[in-house]
Parts: C-alpha cells; sequence; structure tokens
C-alpha cells in the first residue's frame, strides 16, 4: 500500500491526519503481558525456591536470604500498581495488565508474611535461668565477630550465658576471645568444657562450650569450620557447633564452597542422632541445607521466633535475616522456650532456646 492508499480521517479543522498503526498498540501489549510474566514468575521462585531445588542457585539464593525484604518489596510494587490501576481506570481504560500486576505482588506478599508469621516474628521473652527444670538442657549461640570482638562483646556474651543459665554455647568467630569468656565466667563460678576449631582464619574458627553438669564430652571429626563432640559416657546428646562460609553477596561468584560446607552441616542431621546443631549457619530456613533436615526441627521456629532476623543486628530484626540457629532432633527433644537477644559489640544477635528431653 503506499502512503496515499493510508487511511486518514478527518480533524476538527477538516485536515487530513494519518491513523496510528494497530500493531505499535498489539506490541505495547504483548510487552505488558511479557512484564506481568516475569513479576508472576519471579513472585512463584520467591515463595518456594527450595520446592523447585533452586534456593542454591546464583541470585535466587542472595534472594531467598531476604524473604522480609521481599515481603515488603512486593507489597509496594502491588501498592503502586493499585494506585495505577485507579488512575488508569478514571480516564475510562481498562487497566487489565496493572490490575494482574497488583493481584501477583498481592498474593506473593501475603504468602511470604504467612511463612514468616508462622517461624514468628517476635524476639521471645527472656529466657532465665530461675525457669529451668530438672532435665533441661539451654543452648545458647553467639556470634562475636571474631578479632573484631571488643570487650563489650566478651562482657554481654558473659552475661547472657550466666542470666540464662546456658549448658551448652557457640561461638562462630569465637576463636580469639574464647580464652577470655572461659576467664569470665570461671570468675563467675562457671565450669565448662572448651573445644576450639581453628578455622582457616580467626573469623572462621568456632568455640563450643559444655557444662560441667552434662557429664564429660570429647571431640571428633567434624565440619568445616565447626567442632562435634560427644559424650564420653554415652548418656548425654551430641552436639556439634557450626559456622559454614558466608553466602557471597555478590550473584556472580563462586557458590562452591557455602553449597559444599552448608552439605556438611546438613550432613549432621541425617548421622548424628539425638543431638544439638547450634551456630552461624549463614542460611535461612528456605536455603535447601536446612530444608532437608530429618528429624531436626529449627528450635526457634518451634516457639514463634524463628523468623526474626538475627544478622545485621544494626537492623530491626523484622527486617534482618534470620541465619543464626539451634537445631534439635525432636525424637529427643521438646522445644520450652526461645528468645532472640542482643548483643553489644557484635554484629548478630544471639539465639537462646531452651529444650526438655521427651
Amino acid at each position: 500500500m503506499g502512503q496515499d492508499d493510508r487511511p486518514r480521517s478527518r480533524s476538527a479543522a477538516g485536515r487530513s491526519t494519518t491513523t496510528a498503526p494497530s500493531g505499535r498498540l498489539e506490541r505495547t501489549s504483548v510487552l505488558g503481558w511479557i512484564a506481568v510474566v516475569v513479576i508472576a514468575t519471579a513472585a512463584v521462585l520467591s515463595i518456594a525456591p527450595g520446592t523447585l531445588g533452586w534456593s542454591t542457585e546464583k541470585g535466587i539464593a542472595q534472594a531467598v536470604a531476604l524473604r522480609t525484604w521481599l515481603l515488603w518489596g512486593f507489597a509496594g510494587i502491588a501498592a503502586v500498581s493499585l494506585l495505577a490501576a485507579v488512575g488508569i481506570g478514571s480516564r475510562g481504560r481498562r487497566p487489565v495488565r496493572t490490575t494482574a500486576v497488583a493481584v501477583v505482588c498481592v498474593l506473593a506478599a501475603g504468602s511470604h508474611l504467612l511463612v514468616l508469621d508462622a517461624r514468628g516474628l517476635d524476639a521471645g521473652a527472656p529466657v532465665l535461668a530461675s525457669d529451668e527444670r530438672d532435665g533441661d538442657i539451654t543452648v545458647l549461640t553467639a556470634n562475636v565477630r571474631g578479632e573484631r570482638a571488643g570487650e563489650e562483646a566478651v562482657s554481654a556474651v558473659v552475661d547472657r550465658v550466666i542470666s540464662s543459665g546456658a549448658d551448652v554455647v557457640a561461638l562462630p568467630e569465637g576463636q580469639p576471645v574464647v580464652g577470655e569468656v572461659v576467664a569470665q565466667l570461671t570468675a563467675r563460678g562457671e565450669s565448662f568444657q572448651v573445644f576450639p576449631a581453628f578455622g582457616a582464619g580467626p573469623n572462621r574458627g568456632t568455640a563450643l562450650l559444655v557444662a560441667e553438669s552434662l557429664g564429660a564430652y570429647r571431640e571428633v571429626d567434624g565440619p568445616v569450620g565447626g567442632v562435634r563432640v560427644e559424650p564420653v559416657d554415652g548418656d548425654g546428646p551430641p552436639i556439634a557447633a557450626v559456622h559454614p562460609t558466608s553466602l557471597p553477596p555478590d550473584p556472580t561468584d563462586d557458590l562452591g564452597a557455602w553449597r559444599s560446607e552448608g552439605s556438611q552441616v546438613q550432613e549432621l542431621f541425617q548421622t548424628m542422632t539425638g543431638g544439638i546443631v547450634a551456630g552461624d549457619m549463614n542460611a535461612t530456613l528456605d536455603h535447601e541445607q536446612l530444608r532437608e533436615t530429618g528429624t531436626y526441627v529449627d528450635a526457634g521456629s518451634a516457639v514463634g521466633i524463628g523468623g526474626y532476623g538475627t544478622f545485621p543486628s544494626s537492623l530491626p530484626g523484622v527486617l534482618g535475616t534470620a541465619i543464626d540457629h539451634v537445631l534439635v532432633d525432636r525424637g529427643r527433644f521438646a522445644v520450652r522456650a526461645g528468645a532472640v537477644v542482643d548483643v553489644p559489640g557484635t554484629d548478630h544477635r544471639a539465639v537462646v532456646v531452651r529444650v526438655a528431653p521427651r
């Protein structure tokens, strides 16, 4: 069709104008629906990445660690989309795609909220030594920042060990300060067996303290960056303090070490019957290494604190990431109480849980 053959319409002034090509509108419509599909796919992946087996893949692993931020992000997109839909509708147009985006994001935000609420978004009531019953075991895990830990952090950890009556203390990055922690505990009348694990650097070494009241323990082979002990007489529970390498924040970085060391922690849940595993696991409950845990359960989630962020401590707990955990074998223990507590001088919050034998 030549230029003179194109359809024309008359303007109010009687001038001839060319009608806008319908193809452009069709392309815009297709691109709009592609955007809807992309957002919907991202929403599904963010809600259940572990179910799809993608929680340890580049980019997705980093996003999975930020479930609270995903909640607020989808909620924000939903709000903006709803406002845009109202504006489009007020001009006499049908905001089909914008409404679809709003609905998808509302459902995604709601799903994230349900997951976090099921785990618990509260820091919990203080776990006190005075509330401990015969047979109870109180576990505390606190990342103390390695060689960056100062006197404030050491004193804070000691105070929380004593106030909670902790029997098991996991200190990821505790290698440089474990001696001072033990010295202060001893000076205050507490007796612990000390099991330090020396990592590749001062911030990788993990220390495990086990109260003398639990009986004699001995160290056995454990995961990289952690320490594992078993009772000498066979009566007490096996215990592991762990600290696999951190998840690289850059989604283009290699995740091999993070996956490998996380798998070593996961193996404990399959091979260490009736035990306790505590530490900075550098993974959330949505990552693969903490999804397949056999008979082990996240003690924090059992008492409503599992969704409260432990890192970084500079952010409110409802905006942080829960990467510090205590898991126990549900066949041997029932979780009685738990709390996420601040530890001045560190960039992590501590997790304290109390379990009772079944």
